[in-house]
């Protein structure tokens, strides 16, 4: 649905129509990807509370956003005060996109907070964040998980 002249309101419905053998859950990720090859480190980023244009002199080099060679740059969307990403064309175009999951459910429950992987459906959040592939994009994915680094189950930035 277009929204205004320049926005899109996106909503998604996943059907499950048959299981294969050995399978115990799925995902799901929409993404809008740069039309022309880019990095991370061309773009100014933001995201509340965790990324601000390159976070240089500003997180520990273990946090999250801080390597932007990253490839997955991925954020639980209930560790964000407003699940929302954005791009800014660091050249002065003016030109930037962002993405908000504009109704987010961060439903979840005891015992999902550790490194191993957890599949339930009282787990309702998702991740937000970017992917660094030679162009970049602006993702959402369902259910959430994290990119390369994560604060949950005491991986604090993990890989350092």
């Amino acid at each position: 649905q277009v929204v205004g002249q320049d926005g899109y309101h996106v909503s998604r419905v996943v059907r499950v129509l048959e299981v294969a053998p050995g399978e115990k859950a799925f995902s799901s990720r929409f993404y809008m990807r740069t039309s022309e090859p880019s990095r991370l480190r061309e773009l100014e980023m933001f995201m509340p509370g965790v990324w601000y244009r390159h976070n240089q002199g500003v997180v520990p080099p273990s946090a999250i956003a801080a390597d932007p060679d990253e490839r997955h740059v991925l954020v639980r969307e209930d560790r964000l005060p407003l699940p929302l990403i954005m791009a800014r064309n660091a050249s002065g175009n003016g030109r930037f996109a962002f993405l908000l999951h504009a109704s987010p459910n961060g439903s979840s429950f005891l015992g999902e907070d550790g490194p191993a992987r957890v599949i339930d459906a009282r787990m309702q959040f998702g991740s937000i964040g970017a992917i660094n592939d030679g162009h970049v994009s602006l993702a959402f994915q369902f259910p959430g998980s994290e990119g390369e680094r994560t604060y949950v189950g005491g991986n604090e930035g993990y890989p350092p």
